[in-house]
């Protein structure tokens, strides 16, 4: 069955993974990626200039300098009709349900097999959210509703730091995983303790635990 065709903008900042993913789309008859770049700044570029000539953009959470939610937050304003497929390393737990907050139609992890992420474009191209059921359950019941009134006042490099806390990551590690100096995760974990009301580090991170383990049972 033919398809329409889509042109699609691709934000990912690893160079091998954004070439392999340009390489699946462009080998499909109705697909083409017309513009793919590593960062925020240059998306927004691009879509001043040229917005009409892009009907899908792809875009990874996790990108270098400011994040793809802070992309994805920015084109719910100001390029609402564009769908946005989130892809990320990290599973759907954990970022999903932020990712159709911040203006996202679907999430997919990169580790999905191929079609799956074929047919996730297409999908939020006709409209449709792209997630799995039980992410889908969450949204439509808002059975999160009181543990992301918490959070949502997180930027998204702090909620990234959260998550990563809450999967028992130091510091450095956190560091390292993000390519951020050590100095900037501390000062990105004080900023959460604060707007959390927590007293120290401990607290933090036991609450981080906390968080998740609720978010895993539901």
């Amino acid at each position: 069955m033919a398809h329409e065709q889509i042109s699609m903008m691709l934000v990912e900042d690893h160079q091998l993974v954004r070439q392999g993913m340009s390489m699946l789309i462009n080998n499909q008859d109705d697909m083409d990626v017309v513009y793919e770049c590593a960062c925020v700044n240059e998306a927004k570029q691009f879509l001043q200039h040229a917005p009409s000539e892009v009907d899908v953009a792809i875009i990874d959470i996790s990108l270098e300098g400011m994040s793809g939610f802070e992309l994805m937050k920015w084109m719910k304003i100001y390029h609402p009709d564009l769908p946005i497929l989130a892809i990320s390393m990290h599973d759907e737990l954990l970022y999903a349900e932020r990712a159709i907050k911040a203006g996202a139609s679907g999430y997919i992890m990169k580790q999905e097999a191929s079609d799956k992420v074929i047919n996730g474009i297409r999908d939020v191209r006709q409209g449709q959210i792209v997630v799995s059921d039980a992410i889908r359950f969450r949204i439509d019941s808002n059975e999160s509703g009181d543990r992301d009134s918490v959070i949502d006042n997180l930027t998204a490099c702090e909620y990234e730091v959260f998550q990563l806390l809450a999967q028992g990551k130091s510091t450095s590690e956190i560091a390292y995983i993000n390519n951020r100096s050590v100095k900037t995760i501390e000062a990105h974990r004080a900023n959460i303790r604060k707007k959390l009301g927590l007293s120290d580090g401990n607290a933090l991170m036991r609450y981080a635990i906390k968080m998740q383990t609720e978010a895993a049972a539901v």
